[in-house]
C-alpha cells in the first residue's frame, strides 16, 4: 500500500513539472518571457572597458570608457557610438601617451557629448560634436592625483562633476565637486573629507534644485570603509540674503539689478576663480572661509564703492603688477575684517587713496607685502597679523592712521609719514 502511494506521488509530481514546462513554453510563445534583444562586444586584444552608457537622441547608444587596444597611450579615453541595434557607427579615442580614461558621459544640448574622466593625474572634461570630434577639453586639479568620476548638467547649461582630489585634500584623497560653465571654465570647487581616504563616485541633481553626492569614506563611519552620502542645498552657492536669489558666480550676484545698497551677499565655502569688483555698497560675506583665487592676474577683490563690508574670505593668487592685491580698496568708510590674504604675488591687502576704513582681524601670510596703505588717511588697523611676507605692514605716504597691534607682526619694512 505504501509503495502504491509513493508511485502515485511520483506520477503527480511528474505531472506538475510537465504542466509547468507547458506554461513556460506557452508564456515564451506569447511573449511573457522576453529573450535578449541583442548583445555586442567591442575592442581589440588589449584591455578595453566601458564605464558609462546613454541612449542618444537618435535612438542609438553611446558608451564611454578606456581602451589599451587603440589610441596613442597606454590607456586612452574611448567613445563608441552605435545605432539602435548596437551596430557601431563610429569610435574615437582621446588622450596622450600616458594613462587616460572616461568614467561618465552625457549628451549636450547641441547634440554633442561631454565626458568626464582623467588625463594622467588631472581630472578631465572633453566636449565633442555629434560625431565625436573634439571641440574643447579642460583639465582640473593640481600636482597630485585628481579624477572626475561622475558628471551632470546644471540648470544654466554648465556642468558639475564629482570625483576625488589629492591636490587639495588633507594628505589623502577627499570628495571633490567642481562646477563649470558651458565651456568647461571652472567656476568653483568644493572638497569634503577627513584625514583618511574619501572618494566620490556619483553625483545627481535633486528635485529641490540641489545635488547629492555618493561615495566611500574611511574618515567617518563605523568600519574600514563606509558608504557616504552628502546632500547640497543648491548647485548655485552664492546667495543674496535680501532677495533670496542664488547665483553660480559672485560677480553675477553683484551685477544683478535686484541687488541694492545694503544688501548682503553670502558665499558658501569652496574655491572660486573670479576677479570680483564691488561697486555697490553691500556686505560680501564668506561662509566657512571660501577661497577666491585670482589665478595670477589682477586682484581677487576690488572695492570701489564706499561703505562696504568684506569679511570671511581667503584671497589668493593675485597678479604681480603694481596695484594687484588679494583685496584692493580704492574707496572710503569700508570694513575689511576676518579675511586671510595668502600667497599673493604683490599685496595681501592694499588700501590706495582710502580713508576712514577699518581693517580688523585679518591675516596676511606669504605675500610680497602683507598689508599696504598708500596715500590713505584716518584708517584704523586692529588685530591684524602679517607674517612670513617679504614685507609686513607698509604705511606709505599716509597719515593719521591708528594701529592696534596685539598679534605677532612682521615689520621689517615700514615707510611712515608724520601722524602715524
Amino acid at each position: 500500500m505504501e509503495s502504491e502511494r509513493i508511485k502515485i506521488g511520483k506520477v503527480v509530481l511528474f505531472g506538475i513539472l510537465l504542466l509547468a514546462l507547458v506554461f513556460v513554453s506557452v508564456g515564451c510563445a506569447n511573449g511573457a518571457i522576453t529573450p535578449r534583444a541583442w548583445e555586442r562586444t567591442f575592442g581589440g586584444d588589449g584591455y578595453d572597458l566601458a564605464y558609462s552608457v546613454l541612449e542618444t537622441s537618435d535612438g542609438g547608444y553611446l558608451f564611454a570608457g578606456k581602451t589599451s587596444s587603440y589610441g596613442a597611450g597606454y590607456d586612452d579615453a574611448w567613445l563608441i557610438k552605435t545605432d539602435s541595434n548596437g551596430t557601431e557607427q563610429w569610435n574615437k579615442t582621446y588622450g596622450g601617451v600616458g594613462y587616460d580614461g572616461a568614467y561618465s558621459v552625457l549628451q549636450a544640448s547641441d547634440g554633442g557629448y561631454v565626458f568626464a574622466g582623467y588625463l594622467a593625474d588631472d581630472a578631465w572634461l572633453v566636449k565633442t560634436d555629434s560625431y565625436g570630434t573634439e571641440q574643447w577639453n579642460k583639465t582640473y586639479g593640481g600636482i597630485y592625483g585628481d579624477s572626475a568620476k561622475s558628471l551632470i548638467k546644471t540648470s544654466d547649461s554648465g556642468y558639475i562633476f564629482a570625483g576625488y582630489t589629492n591636490s587639495y585634500s588633507f594628505g589623502k584623497p577627499d570628495f571633490w565637486v567642481v562646477r563649470t560653465d558651458s565651456n568647461g571654465t571652472e567656476l568653483w570647487n568644493k572638497t569634503y573629507g577627513g584625514t583618511s581616504f574619501d572618494y566620490a563616485n556619483a553625483v545627481q541633481k535633486t528635485s529641490d534644485g540641489g545635488y547629492i553626492i555618493a561615495g566611500s569614506t574611511r574618515s567617518y563611519g563605523a568600519g574600514s570603509y563606509d558608504a557616504w552620502l552628502i546632500k547640497e542645498k543648491t548647485e548655485l552657492p552664492v546667495c543674496n540674503i535680501n532677495t533670496g536669489k542664488n547665483y553660480s558666480k559672485i560677480q553675477d550676484a553683484i551685477d544683478d539689478s535686484e541687488t541694492k545698497e545694503r544688501h548682503i551677499i553670502a558665499v558658501d565655502a569652496g574655491t572660486y576663480f573670479e576677479h570680483v569688483v564691488v561697486y555697490k555698497s553691500i556686505t560680501l560675506r564668506g561662509v566657512n572661509i571660501p577661497v577666491l583665487n585670482a589665478g595670477g592676474i589682477g586682484s581677487a577683490i576690488t572695492v570701489t564703492a564706499n561703505g562696504c563690508i568684506i569679511e570671511g574670505f581667503n584671497v589668493t593668487g593675485s597678479g604681480s603688477n603694481y596695484a594687484d592685491a588679494g583685496i584692493k580698496v580704492n574707496s572710503n568708510n569700508n570694513e575689511i575684517k576676518n579675511n586671510i590674504a595668502y600667497l599673493n604675488n604683490n599685496y595681501g591687502i592694499y588700501l590706495s587713496g582710502s580713508s576712514d576704513s577699518l581693517l580688523a582681524n585679518n591675516t596676511a601670510l606669504k605675500n610680497y607685502y602683507g598689508i599696504r596703505l598708500d596715500n590713505s588717511f584716518n584708517n584704523i588697523l586692529t588685530n591684524n597679523a602679517a607674517n612670513f611676507n617679504d614685507y609686513g605692514i607698509d604705511l606709505a605716504f599716509s597719515s593719521n592712521n591708528t594701529l592696534f597691534i596685539t598679534l605677532p607682526i612682521q615689520t621689517t619694512y615700514v615707510e611712515l609719514e608724520s601722524g602715524e
